[in-house]
Order: C-alpha cells, then sequence, then structure tokens
C-alpha cells in the first residue's frame, strides 16, 4: 500500500500543478466553460481519491472547492480574483499536507480549521472571521535553522547584510547569532528563525547567497516556546550552535515526538516539480552513470579506429563501422533523454507573475512562446532562480502602474513575456517587458559617480547596459523587497556564466526592455572539428563551422587590423599559434577555418585541419595561457590532449585578443 501511496502523491502533486495553471487561466478568461469544467473534473478526482490514500482533510477540502466551482459551472457565482486566491491556497496547502504526509500535527489543524472557516465565509459572507481564526491561519509555524560565512568579498557581490536580516524579521521571529569572527575578514552567522511562510519566502531572502547559506528545518512548531530548547541556544550563544543541533533535536523528540524532517513548505508547482525532481534526481544519477560509460565507449572505439586504420586490419574495419553507428544511435537516445521542454517553467512563473503583480498593484500578462523548446535538463534547473529574479525586476522596475501607463499612452494592462528557441548551435532564453525601459541617462551618472568611465567617455548602448552587470551596480532609490534585497544583477550573470553562457540587455526607453541569455547546446558528448597548430589539438563545435580553406603564411603579414578577404568577404581572425603562444614555426600554407556564432564569423589560422571528431568533453584545469576561452578538454585516441574552444566567448573578445 505505501508503494501505492507513493504513486498518488506524485500523481496527485501533478494534479494539482494543472489545477494552479487552470485557476491562473480562469482569472484571465472566467467566462471560458472549459476551463471551469477541467476544474471541476481535477477537484472531483482529486475529492474521490484522497481519502482513499488517508488524506481525509484533502479530499474535504477538495470538495469544498468543489461545491464552490458548481455554482461557478451553474453560473450562479462568479469565479472571481477572490475564489481563484482561495482555490490556490488549498491547493498549496493540500500539496504541503500530501508532500509531508502528515494531516494530524498541531499546525496542520490549525490552518485546516482556519481554511474550512475561510471558504465558509466566501461562500457565505454573512458568516464572520472570527479573531481565533485568523490566528489559526497563521498557525502553520516552522522553526528553521539557516548557517554562512562570509568574508571581504561578500560586500562585492552587491549584497546588503542589513538587508538579509531586515528581511527575514518581516517573515517571523529571529534569533542572529554571531558565532564567529576572524581577523582576515571572515563572519561566520547561524540564524533560528520561526515563521509561518513558506520555505521559497526564506530561500528568496537568500536567493543570492545559496551557494553558501545552508537552510535545514527543524520543527513543524515553533520551538522558541520550548524552554529548555531556547536555553541550550542561549547558553551556546558565543559557540557554534551546529555543534549543539543533535542536543537541540534531543530535546525536540524528547517533548514534542516531532521528527526534523527536511520537506518543507511549497506553492503547488514547487511541489510537484520537487517530486517530479526527486524521481528525476534518481533517474538523472543513473543517467549520469550511463554517460560516463558512454564517454569511456567513445574513447575505446576512438582507439579502435586507430589501431584498424594503421595496422590495416580490414576484416574488422566492417565492425568497426557498425560499431560506429551504434554508438551514435547510443549515443542519440541518451542526450535526448536529459532533454526537458520549457514548458515545465511556465505555471512557477505564471504563478510568479501573478502573485508579485498584486503585490505591487499591477497589472500584468504573461506569455510565453516557444514552450516546446528543449533544454538539458542541468540548465532548467540552474536558470529557475535567475529567471525568476529577471521576471521580478520586470515586475518591480519595468512595468509601470497603470496610472503611469495610461499617461503614457500605453494600455494599463502591462505584458511580459517569456521566450525560448533555438539559434544555430545555441539556446536562447528571453524576457521582454513593454514597460519603462532603462533610463541610460541615469546608468551613464551612476557608471560616472563610480569610476567606471569619465564624463567624456563615448560608449555603446550595450557597452552602457552591460554596467547593470557590475556588482552593486542599481540606479533605484530605494531597496525593493519584491526584486532587489539590495543585489544587482552581477549574480544573475554569474550563474548564466557559469553554464558557459552570455547575457544581453536590450531596451528603449519608454517601450520595454529585453534580457537575452545566450547558451551553449553543448553536453558531456559533442561533435567537433579537430585543428592542430604546433603540438597542440584543439577542438571545435561542429555546429559552429562555416567553411574552411587554406592560405599562404606571407599572406598573414600583409593583413591590416587582422582582417582577410575570404571568398569576397572581409573577415577578422584569429591565429590560434600566436594566441595561445605555441612554439615552433608555423608552415607556409596555413589553414583558416571560418566559424558562425551569434551570426558573427571569424576565421581561426590553424597549421591543420585533421577532420571531424567527436568528442568527450572533461572540465578543464590545466594551465594554459588565455584558458578563458576553453570550455573544457578531451583526451584523443593516441593519447594528446585536445582542448576544446569556446568560439562564443572568442568573438565576444576579439578585441582583446593579440594575434
Amino acid at each position: 500500500m505505501d508503494n501505492y501511496k507513493e504513486q498518488f502523491v506524485a500523481e496527485a502533486l501533478e494534479l494539482l500543478m494543472k489545477l494552479e495553471k487552470g485557476l491562473l487561466s480562469l482569472e484571465e478568461a472566467p467566462d471560458d466553460n472549459q476551463q471551469i469544467e477541467e476544474i471541476f473534473r481535477g477537484l472531483h478526482t482529486l475529492k474521490g481519491s484522497s481519502a482513499m490514500y488517508g488524506f481525509e482533510k484533502v479530499g474535504h477540502l477538495m470538495h469544498l472547492i468543489e461545491n464552490i466551482f458548481e455554482k461557478v459551472r451553474t453560473k450562479s457565482q462568479k469565479a472571481d480574483s477572490n475564489i481563484i486566491s482561495l482555490s490556490l491556497e488549498v491547493a498549496d496547502f493540500c500539496s504541503k499536507m500530501l508532500s509531508l504526509n502528515d494531516e494530524k500535527s498541531e499546525g496542520i489543524v490549525h490552518y485546516y480549521n482556519g481554511l474550512i472557516y475561510k471558504i465558509q465565509q466566501t461562500v457565505d459572507m454573512t458568516v464572520p472571521v472570527q479573531e481565533s481564526v485568523a490566528r489559526d491561519l497563521q498557525a502553520l509555524t516552522v522553526t528553521y535553522f539557516v548557517s554562512f560565512t562570509i568574508d571581504d568579498s561578500f560586500s562585492q557581490r552587491g549584497i546588503k547584510l542589513d538587508s538579509i536580516f531586515e528581511e527575514l524579521e518581516k517573515l517571523g521571529t529571529v534569533i542572529s547569532i554571531l558565532v564567529e569572527e576572524s581577523v582576515d575578514g571572515k563572519k561566520s552567522w547561524e540564524i533560528f528563525i520561526v515563521t509561518a511562510a513558506f520555505l521559497q519566502e526564506i530561500e528568496d531572502v537568500f536567493l543570492f547567497m545559496i551557494d553558501i547559506a545552508a537552510i535545514e528545518k527543524l520543527a513543524d512548531q515553533n520551538l522558541f516556546l520550548n524552554d529548555e530548547f531556547k536555553q541550550v541556544v542561549q547558553k551556546n550563544a558565543v559557540l557554534k550552535c551546529r555543534n549543539n543541533l543533535q542536543e537541540l533535536k534531543a530535546i525536540i523528540s524528547k517533548n514534542h515526538g516531532e521528527k526534523s524532517e527536511s520537506q518543507n513548505n511549497r506553492s503547488v508547482q514547487e511541489q510537484a516539480q520537487l517530486t517530479s525532481k526527486n524521481y528525476l534526481r534518481v533517474a538523472a544519477e543513473k543517467l549520469d552513470e550511463q554517460m560516463n560509460l558512454l564517454s569511456e565507449l567513445v574513447t575505446v572505439k576512438a582507439e579502435l579506429r586507430l589501431i584498424v586504420e594503421n595496422e590495416k586490419y580490414a576484416k574488422l574495419y566492417k565492425l568497426v563501422e557498425s560499431f560506429d553507428k551504434v554508438t551514435n544511435r547510443f549515443r542519440k537516445n541518451i542526450l535526448n533523454v536529459r532533454l526537458v521542454q520549457v514548458k515545465n517553467w511556465y505555471v512557477m512563473f505564471l504563478r510568479l507573475v501573478r502573485d508579485v503583480s498584486k503585490q505591487l498593484n499591477k497589472e500584468v500578462e504573461f506569455l510565453a512562446e516557444g514552450l516546446e523548446t528543449e533544454i538539458d535538463k542541468n540548465i532548467i534547473d540552474s536558470l529557475e532562480g535567475p529567471l525568476a529574479h529577471l521576471l521580478r525586476n520586470s515586475l518591480d522596475h519595468g512595468i509601470e502602474s497603470p496610472d503611469e501607463r495610461v499617461k503614457a499612452g500605453k494600455p494599463p494592462k502591462g505584458s511580459i513575456t517569456l521566450r525560448a528557441y533555438h539559434s544555430g548551435a545555441e539556446i536562447v532564453i528571453e524576457i521582454e517587458d513593454d514597460g519603462r525601459g532603462f533610463n541610460k541617462e541615469k546608468i551613464r551618472r551612476k557608471a560616472i559617480s563610480k569610476g567606471l568611465i569619465d564624463n567624456d567617455t563615448a560608449i555603446s548602448d550595450k557597452q552602457l547596459y552591460d554596467f547593470a552587470f557590475q556588482p552593486g551596480f542599481s540606479t533605484a532609490q530605494n531597496v525593493s523587497e519584491v526584486s532587489g534585497r539590495g543585489v544587482g544583477m552581477d549574480v544573475v550573470k554569474k550563474s548564466v556564466n557559469q553554464l558557459r553562457g552570455d547575457i544581453e540587455i536590450h531596451s528603449e526607453q519608454g517601450k520595454g526592455s529585453t534580457v537575452s541569455i545566450r547558451l551553449p547546446m553543448l553536453l558531456s558528448i559533442i561533435d567537433t572539428l579537430l585543428l592542430r597548430s604546433g603540438e597542440q589539438y584543439f577542438a571545435i563545435p561542429l555546429t559552429d563551422v562555416n567553411k574552411c580553406t587554406q592560405l599562404y603564411s606571407s599572406e598573414l603579414e600583409e593583413t591590416v587590423n587582422n582582417q582577410l578577404t575570404i571568398y569576397g568577404e572581409l573577415t577578422p581572425y584569429i591565429n590560434l599559434r600566436k594566441v595561445f603562444a605555441i612554439a615552433g614555426t608555423q608552415p607556409e600554407k596555413q589553414k583558416i577555418v571560418i566559424v558562425e556564432n551569434n551570426g558573427k564569423n571569424v576565421g581561426l589560422i590553424t597549421d591543420e585541419v585533421v577532420g571531424e571528431y567527436q568528442a568527450v568533453l572533461k572540465p578543464f584545469d590545466g594551465y594554459y595561457i588565455n584558458k578563458q576561452y576553453f570550455i573544457g578538454a578531451s583526451l584523443l585516441a593516441d593519447g594528446h590532449l585536445c582542448v576544446i574552444l569556446d568560439t562564443m566567448k572568442l568573438l565576444s573578445d576579439m578585441a582583446n585578443l593579440k594575434n
């Protein structure tokens, strides 16, 4: 039965995610009968199956919301914003009970009772909400433990520690302990917080410290009411409380029979994705192992082919050809399994836009294009936080208030579009809004005040907007709890760069802005063109290669500003031998490979084009000049090391390279 129950919870969370999506769509089109019917069917299904698996409270709440939507179906009640908000709150709470497998703890019961009264009040407006009920709705408290260590470089990330503590105090009761402060500027903090907020709200506070902050749930209750617990915390205020967590947990278990679990409050979409990720995480580990085995298989295949070609084993040649085909099919299948559609983001971001726009009293429509675009699962997971921050920025600083928009001759409702598509060997993800746009003059003044440029410096719009990615660079006069907490766009850029991507801003004042993220579609095994300069081997993604030709070394000596006329076009070039300081004399005849990236062409000058090569991409940590232009390394069948060039980085930094 436990196995069936686990399967039910996963399916129920998916149904709740669909319900959330349906409710958000219905809010935009309240008379959509088809959507109303789908919501009703989802509620009915959850009501019928929940009690069977021991979730009576989930079933009862679904029954009550179903009754409301029965009236919506018969047109005796309108699906207004209050009903949508209540239904979403119920869905969030049911998601929590399902994920925690808990309907009986004190906090759960309090919140459940409060929701029942709230539903009754919505159905019958004559039913007053009692003060005790209002307290019940705030009674679902959780105690968390947070620890982190910072150093002098922390301030360079644009994060204000005071803002972190201010945001935490808005969420609940906080005990903050500075447990260690060293002479080299390092500080270690440990924090206990009792809150009724969702875990996501706590994570949002530490959004740009998530790499250094550890968040752990201690109990589904207010542990500050436990005198023994509080005494231990206060007694160890000058020590590392983490060393006493076992003692603290023992107190919790002894006095309350509580388990310290890692499951937490999340929205319906997040809970469904969390469950999905838990299942996928196991599968992903197996896939990673398959990828490792496949990498070894590709290397063995290359060695085998080398032996066959060198030793002229004619009988083995056909076998190697068949081995090639099977390996390629195997590789393609494994890589395809790792691809996830962008639509996995849709409901999460739709909910984010809906909730934040209401908080800001703005009218905003969320649009999405290219939801069927497939991206590697690791990229999907890694970009959730940065994209959420960009959306909050658009909502807070980009989209104007309805009155401001009307005065500017715009419709009162703004729009934000999430767009995804493939462009050659890259994935492009854009967030576009029709808001007020970036104020170039403000950015320029800020850049001058920070000493980044002089008063008379002439720079392009792109260079100007790039200042927004500088640590601590913000033109906002006030820090907003929605999008900022004093954090700039530099952390978003850092996250994108870690995925070997690039981020760029396009904006027109008064009309809106677009933030574009470009990422390489490079996975663990890639098809490349293998080049050799001197004794060094280079590989470039085959999808970046436009054409190849050759020229005499004397032609290079006659060029101006490192540009050649190739097939009638003036093309800039990079001499790999010189850029990477490769010893030896270059041959009389040179090969030039024209690569294309983001609509730009550049020629790579090399001694030899070896041919196509299936590279097993490994992290690169060796010592090389200009190694920032490498995305990894691969071991050739004959034992030589091959470095894989990042053509995107090469093209963007051409002005800084010395040929």
